[in-house]
């Protein structure tokens, strides 16, 4: 072990695969934060608005004590700000929909998004149709026909519709970034990014007036640590990508469906059934043969996730 530990490119290795899961774990904690909130009487707007204003907190001392500065050239920034505009939209449809089905459910829809990347590049021409995307698809698409299980009592279209929708929308975040991330700190990216997210929800909630704000200790616990842990995952991805690479960073991730579907057990009591599970299971097997083929020396990467 020691000899591993003293050889640098290793060692930069073993700590890049360590901040990937530890982002995959901080995001299934910001979910499970979430629902306390929900379950404590808040609503996914009061959720949603504090995880990204919340974040933008975090990040603002982050970006002054690393003398990185706040800003981006104009292009960049106008590209980052208007993602920021579909991050609002992704998060709103992630967040309504672990507040109508169970999150498991949820993130096992949601986490169809790495092979939706890739359709995108194909369609634009940046990369070539692979018979791992093609099985992908197909498994993704059986796996979520047993996901939704649709003669099931729990079944909801429309939570379901909504993590579809998440899906869709951080595909195209994922793919629209690429060029900003590719020549600029991507922390400046997630900044600019929650800036624009964050001011479009403190409108909505200022128009809203009366947003309802969890009535329990627990409720609030989950709201407060909500942007907490997501900041801390954005960070620990990021630093990821930048030991390992995307490519390894975005496979690691593949975890946070499995995460979530056992806190979902686990820390919620969220049970789902026999055919849920082994859908979910098809979905994250059909995004890891797409991820591990894009992995290959030679291969293109789609975008990062």
């Amino acid at each position: 072990m020691t000899g591993i530990l003293d050889d640098p490119a290793r060692r930069r290795g073993l700590v890049g695969i360590a901040l990937a899961v530890g982002a995959a774990l901080t995001f299934t904690a910001s979910t499970v934060a979430a629902v306390f909130s929900y379950e404590g009487g808040g609503e996914p707007l009061a959720a949603i608005s504090s995880r990204y204003i919340g974040a933008m907190l975090v990040f603002l001392p982050l970006l002054y004590f690393s003398g990185t500065g706040f800003t981006l050239p104009r292009r960049e920034r106008l590209i980052s700000l208007a993602l920021g505009g579909l991050a609002a939209i992704q998060a709103y449809c992630l967040y309504t929909s672990i507040a109508h089905i169970a999150v498991g459910v949820t993130f096992a829809i949601f986490y169809i998004y790495p092979i939706l990347v890739a359709l995108i590049a194909i369609a634009f021409r940046q990369d070539r149709i692979t018979p791992a995307i093609v099985v992908g698809l197909v498994a993704a698409f059986a796996g979520l026909m047993l996901v939704f299980d649709v003669t099931g009592e729990e079944s909801n279209l429309w939570g379901s519709l909504l993590a579809i929708g998440a899906a869709i929308s951080w595909s195209i975040i994922a793919v629209a970034s690429g060029g900003v991330m590719r020549t600029q700190d991507p922390r400046l990216f997630t900044f600019h990014l929650q800036i624009s997210a964050g001011l479009i929800y403190l409108v909505i909630c200022l128009i809203a007036g009366d947003v309802a704000l969890p009535q329990t200790a627990k409720g609030w616990a989950g709201l407060v640590t909500l942007p907490l842990f997501y900041a801390v995952s954005m960070l620990g991805y990021f630093g990821a990508i930048a030991l390992i690479g995307s490519i390894r960073a975005s496979l690691l991730m593949n975890l946070e469906p499995v995460f979530t579907i056992a806190a979902g057990f686990l820390i919620l009591g969220q049970v789902l059934t026999p055919l849920q599970l082994a859908g979910a299971a098809l979905v994250i097997g059909a995004v890891l043969a797409v991820r591990i083929e894009k992995a290959r020396p030679g291969t293109q990467d789609a975008g990062s996730s």
